[in-house]
């Protein structure tokens, strides 16, 4: 009897942890979400032989002028937050 009281309660337990590491994984904030994309670019990369060093985030408005100059329409380049290198 205190053998199922055991099991019940690890079983209980695990499926709390479990609960909440799916809870707290899915709420990525923007910068995990930033390296992971990353990650996925560089191993897509990597798959056509394409090495790929490790990205800087340029956030400041004159660097992404300078190096994200991804649109010609002005208002949507306006848009751009930040890109990597």
């Amino acid at each position: 009897m205190i053998n199922k009281k055991i099991l019940y309660g690890a079983a209980g337990a695990a499926a709390i942890i479990i609960s909440s590491v799916l809870f707290l994984t899915t709420e990525q904030t923007p910068y995990v979400q930033y390296i992971e994309y990353n990650m996925l670019l560089k191993e897509k990369l990597a798959d056509k032989q394409i090495s790929m060093s490790s990205p800087i985030k340029l956030q400041k408005q004159e660097d992404i002028e300078q190096y994200c100059a991804f649109f010609t329409n002005q208002e949507m380049q306006k848009l751009t937050e930040y890109c990597t290198s």
